[in-house]
């Protein structure tokens, strides 16, 4: 039977894997926008769905950066005021779970983004390519 740790172990995969996948899939929405984009009279512009889309694109890579700068300085100014009190290095500790809240929802927004990303681009891409 898994123990807990495992379950936490496949937590940290997925979750760094769906981080991943979020910037991957962000990196590629901006090639589609970038394929799909207006010159006119020596403007670039965007349709609606696409400009959206781009915005989104910004929002979920913020998020994303958002998620792991929140988490390394949480967790580096909790080490080291433990590291002050003079707690060793092994000594088991339970840190408070509320610490944890933002980096959560940061990564829920991060992955709200990137669907909304694809949400836009799937309304543009069906409106100008529309089925036989």
């Amino acid at each position: 039977m898994p123990k807990l740790k495992e379950f936490r172990q496949d937590y940290y995969y997925f979750s760094g894997k769906v981080s991943e996948n979020v910037r991957s899939l962000c990196l590629s929405a901006v090639a589609v926008i970038w394929v799909f984009k207006q010159e006119a009279g020596g403007l670039t512009t965007l349709p609606t769905a696409l400009y959206w889309a781009l915005l989104w694109v910004i929002c979920a890579l913020a998020f994303d950066f958002m998620q792991y700068l929140y988490g390394s300085v949480t967790w580096a100014i909790f080490s080291r005021s433990k590291e002050k009190k003079g707690i060793d290095q092994e000594v088991e500790l339970l840190a408070p779970a509320f610490l944890n809240w933002p980096t959560n929802l940061f990564y829920a927004l991060k992955i709200l983004s990137a669907i909304a990303v694809y949400v836009q681009i799937l309304r543009y891409l069906y409106a100008v390519i529309k089925p036989g």
